[in-house]
């Protein structure tokens, strides 16, 4: 761009989903103003071809529905309140079909399978401590595990076919697939025993 502002799309329907800094590997600070709304990132995760722009939408709707969770409950809350708030999230039924996609392209192995290992590396505690503070760790704690296993529980089915997939496809030998498909059977793993956490909670 030369100018202020441009026009680049002419004669499409839709509004379309900006994919920002497509293929642009240098460091770079973007705010937007407007952010993406809550659709528009879900559309760039199921669907932008850039893997960085695609991680981003992940993590940014990840930590909006545990930022929204910590905001709506008090410190006090037990497991159940926690675990209520993120899938009473708008965003939650969304955001987990999205995941299931790409869990689902793992198995298929029709994506970068070390990528699906980013893309499933959602915030944890620290960063969601730096940007809420002032705010109870032991409540983020809480939220970060009651989103882990939430999204264990939802995406059970998918999961297990992808860590089956990975585990069935040469792990024993060493070269560069086997080694991404044990790095992703490890992701898959940590994943998948979260659903067996979340049963023994609801004995």
């Amino acid at each position: 761009m030369s100018t202020c502002g441009a026009t680049f799309l002419k004669g499409v329907e839709g509004e379309p989903v900006p994919s920002v800094l497509r293929g642009f590997s240098a460091p770079v600070w973007v705010t937007m103003s407007p952010p993406l709304a809550t659709a528009e990132l879900l559309f760039a995760l199921a669907h932008d071809a850039d893997p960085f722009n695609r991680w981003e939408a992940a993590q940014m709707l990840a930590r909006g529905i545990m930022t929204r969770a910590i905001q709506a409950i008090g410190a006090e809350a037990g497991e159940a309140a926690v675990r209520g708030a993120i899938t009473a999230d708008a965003a939650w039924e969304g955001f987990v079909g999205a995941c299931k996609g790409i869990i689902s392209d793992a198995t298929a192995n029709t994506v970068d399978r070390a990528w699906v290992e980013e893309a499933l590396c959602f915030p944890g505690v620290a960063p969601l401590v730096q940007q809420l503070q002032p705010v109870d760790p032991l409540l983020v704690f809480n939220v970060v595990k009651g989103f882990s296993v939430e999204f264990a529980g939802a995406c059970e089915a998918e999961l297990q076919a992808a860590y089956t997939a990975c585990k069935a496809g040469g792990l024993l030998r060493t070269s560069t697939r086997p080694t991404l498909n044990r790095r992703t059977e490890s992701a898959l793993l940590y994943e998948h025993s979260s659903t067996s956490n979340r049963a023994r909670a609801s004995v």
